[in-house]
């Protein structure tokens, strides 16, 4: 679950449910939407899979709950829903995304891994 920056047109925080993956066993479809989400400026909700921590930036992005704990879950949509500072968040969101997901920074690191040399 991830929640929109401020919108822009009518002025007020408006939640959007972006994705929900509850399956535990779904490895291949997580990764792709946590970055989608961060790229979007989305505060991101998450169960604390193995990329939590990742995904979250250690809770500067969002926050996770335990697996199986919907009350913890619950607690932590509200607690992002009732954030005074939801917009710094969604703006850490993208700033983590441009710096960690962007794809000629990717390419960029694995060409130098590969060659030894700036791409």
């Amino acid at each position: 679950v991830c929640f929109r920056r401020r919108d822009s047109e009518c002025g007020r925080r408006s939640a959007l449910c972006r994705a929900v993956c509850p399956e535990q066993h779904d490895r291949f479809r997580t990764p792709n939407v946590v970055a989608e989400a961060l790229y979007a400026g989305d505060a991101i909700a998450i169960t604390k899979i193995d990329e939590y921590e990742d995904a979250t930036d250690h809770g500067r992005c969002g926050l996770a709950a335990d697996i199986g704990d919907v009350d913890g879950f619950a607690d932590i949509l509200l607690r992002l829903c009732q954030d005074a500072e939801l917009e710094e968040i969604c703006r850490r969101s993208y700033v983590y995304a441009r710096e960690n997901y962007d794809m000629e920074r990717i390419v960029a690191r694995l060409h130098y891994l590969i060659f030894g040399e700036e791409g």
